[in-house]
């Protein structure tokens, strides 16, 4: 067709007809051809539309189908496993509340059967788990409980200790009775708060005990009892006596005990006394606390406590018999000269302090010699042991007599004056002349002394200027024809 065109236009320059005829032809074609496509076109204009009804058939009636079929098998599903997972959230429920005994059914879903199986093993795991976990509690809860009680008993045991070693500490530093008296009735307390306690010693006449301390008002003893009346001296060790055991009850209890203990006291092989403990006694009954008798470790505490009270008041013995062999002479029982310048120091300090008199007496026994000579030395030492103890009884306890040597006394009367001094040695001189004894059955008496006084304030003189005038005063009452009192004048004062 385009070679035809082509021609055409050659030609045109040429034959205008031939090239006119040249073109029709051409249009001919071009419209033959349009017309098979548009017969073309219309056919497949047809089968679209055909297949458009086909489509919309599907869809008008296939979809809704399909649809009707998905809502079916939907809810055959959720009705197959709804039920069985409600059943295990309700499991799971009841196991976060402690239900661990229960246990799921199977499941008719392979892969909720395997989660109802893998539940059922967990809370089997679980509750053997918690078994054994409370089991453990309870052993714990035992231990733990044990422990405590093992930890209040150390802690008990170890201020048992603490009080006990500062016990004998303080018994160690204790000069006196009356501060060891004083230490045991502050500890006992401490050790036995719920029990009565009384710790009686032996006199030095050994027929008698007198209460060195006591605890807890204890009123169901008495004191000042016989050693007979104790069955724990009478054997030698402890006594534990409980109601209605039919043993033996000493004597020394004043009402009926629903148990007692009485442990004796002994140092060195010599019986001290006795530590006697009973129930603590409140308006006339015994207490719930201290009825049940003591343990056999409460017992033991009781003895070792009674060993070291023994060693203590034993040590206490041993120091007052050296210090009393130190400072006393043996023959008088008076202080010896050593003692009697500490203490005139002493006391001349205080009185100076206090600004009161302090007085010296100075005494010497009149034709001692003679004595010696004409009737042996015992007799003379007779003489000076009467002296003495008419000293001993005749004098205040704040004052100090001594031997100051050989048939010489002195007597330091503190916040004495002058005139009440020598009054004190004029009777003192009366009573000695009064006395009597005997020596290998002769009777022998009219002992005269002569005696010294000299008083010093506390503004002027010192205590060798006292003792110098006292000195003075007795040599002058000798030369004037003995058993006499006279006064001295201090040196400062002359």
């Amino acid at each position: 067709m385009l070679e035809k065109l082509t021609r055409a236009a050659q030609e045109s320059s040429t034959d205008y007809l031939g090239a006119e005829a040249i073109v029709d032809s051409v249009i001919d074609e071009i419209s033959s051809t349009l017309a098979k496509e548009d017969a073309g076109l219309s056919t497949v204009l047809a089968e679209a539309a055909e297949l458009d009804a086909r489509m919309t058939a599907i869809i008008t009636f296939v979809v809704p189908f399909a649809i009707c079929v998905l809502i079916f098998l939907k809810s055959r599903l959720v009705a197959a496993t709804v039920g069985p997972i409600r059943t295990i959230v309700a499991g799971l429920e009841k196991m976060a509340k402690g239900d661990l005994a229960l246990r799921l059914p199977a499941m008719p879903d392979a892969d909720l059967d395997w989660v109802a199986i893998v539940f059922n093993a967990m809370a089997e795991r679980l509750q053997v788990e918690t078994r054994h976990r409370e089991t453990a509690l309870t052993k714990l809860e035992f231990v733990n409980l044990e422990l405590a009680g093992q930890t209040s008993a150390l802690q008990d045991r170890t201020r048992t200790i603490t009080i006990l070693s500062r016990m004998i500490e303080r018994f160690q530093a204790a000069k006196t009775r009356d501060e060891l008296g004083y230490i045991i009735k502050r500890s006992g307390p401490l050790l036995f708060p719920d029990l009565c306690g009384r710790v009686q010693v032996c006199s030095s006449s050994r027929d008698i005990l007198t209460e060195l301390a006591a605890w807890n008002d204890d009123c169901t003893s008495s004191s000042g009892i016989a050693p007979s009346d104790c069955w724990a001296l009478r054997q030698g060790r402890a006594h534990s006596v409980k109601h209605g055991d039919g043993d033996v009850t000493c004597e020394h209890f004043t009402v009926p005990q629903p148990w007692s203990l009485c442990l004796p006291m002994a140092a060195q092989g010599e019986v001290l006394g006795i530590v006697t403990l009973t129930p603590l006694w409140i308006d006339g009954a015994a207490t719930p606390q201290s009825v049940e008798p003591m343990s056999k470790e409460a017992q033991d505490l009781a003895g070792a406590i009674s060993e070291h009270i023994a060693m203590a008041v034993g040590n206490l013995k041993l120091r007052e018999l050296l210090q009393n062999q130190s400072i006393r002479d043996p023959l008088t029982g008076l202080f010896n000269r050593r003692y009697m310048e500490e203490s005139l120091s002493r006391e001349f300090s205080r009185c100076t302090r206090t600004k009161e008199p302090i007085s010296v007496v100075m005494l010497d026994v009149d034709h001692f010699k003679q004595f010696n000579d004409t009737s042996g030395h015992d007799v003379g030492d007779t003489v000076l042991a009467s002296v003495g103890r008419h000293l001993r009884a005749n004098i205040r306890s704040c004052d100090i007599a001594c031997r100051y040597g050989g048939e010489e006394f002195m007597l330091i009367l503190p916040g004495a004056d002058l005139e009440s001094a020598t009054k004190r040695a004029e009777a003192i001189r009366t009573g000695i002349k009064q006395l009597t004894f005997t020596v290998r059955g002769e009777m022998f008496g009219s002992i005269t002394v002569s005696l010294g006084v000299a008083c010093q304030d506390a503004t002027e003189g010192s205590e060798d200027s006292i003792v110098e005038a006292a000195d003075e005063a007795l040599r002058q009452a000798k030369r004037e024809g003995r058993d006499r009192v006279v006064t001295g004048l201090l040196q400062s004062a002359a």
